[in-house]
């Protein structure tokens, strides 16, 4: 997708503008479903085990008391440029993972009985 990004944003976006941006987003946010991806992949084993409440709690920590309150503090309130929500969307899929990750080396999801 980062390579092939200048043709899909190509299909839907015929102002130079629109183009440039969307262009921009998509290959920024490739890293953040990356990391998301591997942050989904450690919170199957507490999905599987039965104990879903972990990686319910992290992204709502993460998405409620990071990701949200700084798109609102930088975007709207700084006026600084929209880009951020993007790079915001980065930090904190690696926030995200990073604290599902300390979580599951407890191993807490081995204990837990369905």
């Amino acid at each position: 997708m980062f390579i092939l990004a200048p043709t899909i944003v190509g299909y839907f976006a015929k102002e130079q503008r629109v183009f440039d941006l969307g262009v921009a987003i998509m290959r920024i946010y490739v890293f953040a479903m990356l990391i998301s991806s591997a942050g989904s992949l450690i919170s199957s084993s507490y999905w599987f085990s039965g104990d879903t409440k972990p990686p319910m709690a992290i992204n709502l920590l993460v998405m409620w008391g990071f990701q949200i309150p700084m798109v609102f503090i930088l975007v709207y309130w700084l006026k600084l440029t929209t880009l951020l929500i993007w790079y915001i969307g980065i930090l904190a899929a690696i926030i995200n993972l990073l604290l599902i990750w300390l979580i599951f080396r407890t191993e807490r999801w081995k204990r837990v009985k369905v």
